[in-house]
């Protein structure tokens, strides 16, 4: 689905704490029917009944369904560090983790593989699989399957 740049978010902009709250449980709520329901479970009927609020609370502050999902990809964005400095860091951070892993259980993996080139493809896999198990499986496939199929995939690459 691509998002329309023209499009208006929201309706009304929370100002107040409660307000804030409101808009927070319905962007949570969105999370939850995602991940227990899938894309096609998302309603905004469903979203006001899992935020516990009123669909007419919904609609104060989203015009639509999309504007939900613009606005739940902005706090995503706004969660996460991404100023230069800490996004680095937390690369480092990551690929040095699964360096130390990988190293110790070296004996383990095919010989002559660059431990190097192994830690960069396994953080990559690990990081898209994990937001793909979260946010874009199939309606039907559990959190565990998706992640054993994650686990699975990644030690299907180390030992091949």
């Amino acid at each position: 689905m691509a998002l329309r740049t023209t499009h208006k978010s929201v309706r009304r902009r929370p100002k107040q704490r409660r307000a804030r709250q409101t808009v927070d449980a319905v962007l949570d709520a969105v999370v939850r029917v995602l991940k227990r329901e899938g894309v096609q479970g998302v309603t905004t009927n469903r979203i006001a009944e899992v935020a516990g609020v009123s669909i007419g609370s919904v609609y104060q502050y989203f015009p639509d369904k999309q504007a939900i999902f613009v606005a739940l990809h902005q706090r995503h964005i706004d969660q996460v560090p991404h100023r230069a400095d800490a996004t680095r860091d937390f690369a480092v951070r990551l690929h040095g983790a699964f360096r130390l892993a990988l190293s110790a259980r070296a004996n383990e993996l095919n010989k002559g593989r660059d431990l190097d080139k192994l830690t960069f493809v396994v953080t990559n896999m690990v990081e898209s699989l994990s937001h793909g198990a979260l946010f874009r499986r199939p309606p039907g496939l559990s959190l565990a399957v998706a992640k054993a199929e994650v686990v699975r995939a990644v030690l299907a690459y180390l030992h091949s």
